[in-house]
């Protein structure tokens, strides 16, 4: 279950509390969504244009085994820095989006 932080929202409801939490959960939920979208065409984009920047999984301390017919990635570092970094993002989204 994903909670996401709903800030109040400031449009007066004219039909009652129902409407008034939908519509504040609505426009919250799609400004994350329009940020997701926004985020989601960024890293296509350096992937796209900048093809040599394949760095993950190739990093100092991620195990690769390769045996005559198979090869298997053990990306442990690269596991390490996209937890960090994923942490760091939702920590300032939590940070910016509050009153």
């Amino acid at each position: 279950m994903v909670l996401l932080f709903v800030p109040a929202c400031s449009s007066q409801a004219k039909a009652g509390i129902y409407f008034y939490i939908s519509t504040c959960i609505l426009q919250s939920v799609g400004k994350y969504i329009i940020i997701l979208g926004i985020v989601i065409v960024a890293i296509g984009a350096v992937i796209t244009f900048f093809p040599k920047l394949n760095f993950f999984g190739r990093l100092p301390g991620d195990i690769e085994i390769k045996r005559d017919n198979f090869t298997v990635y053990i990306p442990i570092v690269t596991s390490i820095l996209l937890s960090a970094g994923l942490t760091l993002i939702f920590w300032l989204i939590n940070l910016f989006s509050r009153k």
